[in-house]
């Protein structure tokens, strides 16, 4: 049985909960150091490789190797610049993966994420807080997340943000 390539031990400043490696300060280096060895470790299999098509490595990504980007993307995707950055390297690199090349440059990397026409990982969070907001408004969600959201106002004065429905 293989080892598990990172072991994070939670104590007074690390907890796990529900799935999301929550740490004193809310940094979130645990929780994207966690995410980071996950997809490593997932795409470094090349066992399989050439055996795929380039469809089915597409589909391998996506329903192996991005959701792990993708759960609760929403709570911790305000961490620093420097970890989430290392989040989308690693996006970068599996885009090499799936298409089969080598790179050399930043350029080739970000011309192969182009290619497989893939939301960034900046997008996808965008994208998943767009439909938590959508569900919020038609009350697809507990009260406790449709009461996060509320509509721009200010008793004053009338404001365009207020008469096109913006949120606040």
């Amino acid at each position: 049985m293989a080892q598990p390539l990172l072991v994070l031990k939670c104590n007074e400043q690390t907890q796990k909960l529900l799935g999301l490696y929550i740490d004193n300060t809310l940094s979130w280096k645990p929780h994207i150091d966690s995410v980071c060895a996950k997809m490593s470790s997932r795409y470094s299999s090349k066992k399989i490789k050439p055996y795929l098509t380039l469809e089915m490595r597409k589909l391998f990504y996506n329903g192996y190797i991005a959701c792990l980007a993708d759960y609760a993307c929403i709570n911790w995707s305000h961490a620093a610049k420097s970890e989430l950055a290392r989040l989308k390297k690693l996006q970068k690199r599996a885009c090499t993966y799936i298409l089969n090349k080598k790179v050399k440059t930043s350029t080739e990397l970000t011309n192969a994420h182009k290619e497989l026409n893939l939301l960034s990982f900046y997008n996808r969070v965008r994208h998943f807080t767009s439909i938590m907001v959508f569900k919020a408004l038609h009350n697809l969600t507990p009260p406790y997340i449709y009461d996060l959201i509320s509509p721009s106002l200010n008793d004053n004065y009338s404001l365009r943000s207020y008469s096109k429905g913006n949120l606040k």
